[in-house]
């Protein structure tokens, strides 16, 4: 009597046929993935945006984003996302102004604070200049409006250093946010000035 079984090129056709079925399909997970990561960022882009807002009312100012206005030396590297979250992390007035989680800090270029002196008076009590990251990881950049008179540009720490300029109009050449800031993330190529980035800046 004959046992029933598969043979050796049935089992081939249907390895085959299950890896057109992933190759069809990684495509269409990779475009879904990369969707909500836009959207996650986008969302986190929003809230530190309505922060920036009501900071401004406490303040009369958007935080700085060089650390040569509060006293301080940086090392010019994501100087303005670090002083941004400092400051948003206030005691002072109505802060702190947003609480983030630990996969959304990081510290890329491992820089500090040179003493225990916070002129921002941040809550975090560590003296490491952590960074807000995308969803990809990479830094997001911050620039105040007074950087825009000395070109508008932020050096940036992904892997290696890379300088990028504050987005203009293509109407009239102003820098946008031109009284406010402007944030921004390198979008899911991970590289600043591109067609993927993700902008954003005060009104």
């Amino acid at each position: 009597m004959r046992r029933a079984g598969f043979t050796l090129v049935e089992l081939l056709v249907v390895m085959a046929v299950i890896v057109v079925l992933l190759g069809l399909s990684l495509p269409a997970i990779s475009a879904v993935r990369r969707k909500s990561q836009v959207r996650e960022t986008e969302a986190l882009m929003q809230r530190l945006k309505l922060a920036l807002a009501t900071y401004q009312q406490d303040f009369g100012d958007y935080p700085p984003s060089s650390f040569r206005r509060l006293g301080l030396r940086g090392n010019g590297q994501n100087e303005g996302i670090e002083l941004m979250l400092r400051c948003l992390t206030t005691r002072a007035r109505t802060g702190p102004y947003v609480e983030l989680e630990d996969g959304q800090l990081g510290n890329l270029d491992e820089d500090r604070l040179p003493s225990d002196a916070d002129p921002t008076q941040s809550t975090m009590s560590t003296r490491e200049l952590l960074e807000v990251l995308d969803a990809w990881q990479n830094p997001l950049v911050y620039l105040h409006n007074a950087d825009y008179d000395q070109g508008g540009a932020a050096t940036l720490q992904q892997g290696g250093l890379a300088q990028v300029a504050a987005g203009k109009s293509e109407k009239t050449g102003q820098f946008l946010g031109l009284t406010t800031f402007q944030l921004w993330s390198a979008g899911p190529d991970g590289v600043a000035g591109t067609d993927d980035d993700l902008r954003l800046w005060g009104e």
